[in-house]
């Protein structure tokens, strides 16, 4: 993985912990959609891996 993913999934994680479970999902879709663009363009996977946690803490905080 690229050096600007790892960075950006663990504050994307941290802020994501900090707010109600309905937010989080919308935060990872919101943050994730530019992040798309930025991938078509460029080819980084980071949108993905944002998604994937905030559905995955959005989860967790609903349990």
């Amino acid at each position: 993985m690229d050096s600007i993913v790892w960075p950006a999934v663990i504050v994307a994680g941290i802020i994501m912990l900090f707010i109600p479970s309905g937010a989080v999902f919308a935060l990872s879709i919101v943050i994730s959609l530019p992040l798309t663009i930025i991938t078509l363009v460029d080819g980084h996977y980071t949108w993905l891996c944002i998604l994937i946690l905030g559905i995955v803490i959005s989860l967790v905080k609903r349990g």
